[in-house]
């Protein structure tokens, strides 16, 4: 897996989670879509971005399969 690869991964788990596009933006860096998000604000509060990012898990680092379980967590949280 590769960083690109990699990125593509956690935005879609993020999606899959049901965390809103204008966080999944944020979190990764990428633009937000409007004057407003992308000039003048500062960006969501760091808790809001970290509980966004607590929503996935992690693929294992040792190269193991990535289980079905691993790839969300209940989105209720």
């Amino acid at each position: 897996m590769n960083f690109h690869s990699f990125r593509r991964w956690f935005i879609s788990r993020m999606e899959q989670a049901g965390v809103a596009d204008p966080m999944i933006s944020a979190v990764v860096g990428h633009k937000r879509g409007s004057m407003a998000l992308d000039v003048y604000s500062e960006g969501p509060k760091m808790r809001a971005a970290r509980r966004a990012i607590a929503r996935i898990k992690l693929p294992p680092l040792d190269g193991s399969e990535i289980k079905e379980d691993m790839v969300l967590r209940a989105a209720a949280k």
